[in-house]
C-alpha cells in the first residue's frame, strides 16, 4: 500500500523504518512542519486534518492552516492532545465532521 493522499503534499505513510505505526506528514519536509505517528484514523479535507492516534488513552490532534487552506512548509499549527469533546468543542457549530473524508486504519 503506498502513502495516503490528503490536501497539498500530506500525506499518511503506512508502517516502516521513518515512523510508528502509520504517520501524517508533509512530503516536502520543510522544517516545521506537522509528523503524527501511530494514527488509528484520520478525517480531512482541504482546511482542516483531525487524527486519532493509537494509544491506550483517547488522544485527537487537528491540523489547522496558516491561511485559508492547509500547505506544507506553511507553518501550518499543531492543536493538541486533545479528547474527542475537545475536539467538538474546537470545531464548534459550523463545522460538520460527516462533511470530512475518513480513514481508518487496522492495526498492524
Amino acid at each position: 500500500m503506498g502513502p495516503l493522499m490528503l490536501t497539498d503534499y500530506y500525506r499518511v505513510y503506512p508502517p516502516d523504518g521513518f515512523g510508528d505505526g502509520y504517520y501524517l506528514v508533509c512530503k516536502l519536509s520543510c522544517k516545521g512542519d506537522v509528523k503524527i505517528e501511530n494514527i488509528k484514523s484520520i478525517r480531512w479535507s482541504d482546511r482542516i486534518i483531525i487524527v486519532e492516534k493509537s494509544s491506550d488513552e483517547e488522544e485527537w490532534y487537528i491540523v489547522v492552516p496558516k491561511g485559508n487552506k492547509l500547505m506544507c512548509c506553511n507553518r501550518d499549527s499543531l492543536v493538541g492532545p486533545l479528547s474527542e469533546g475537545e475536539v467538538m468543542r474546537f470545531l464548534g457549530s459550523d463545522n460538520d465532521m460527516s462533511l470530512l473524508k475518513v480513514k481508518v486504519f487496522e492495526k498492524k
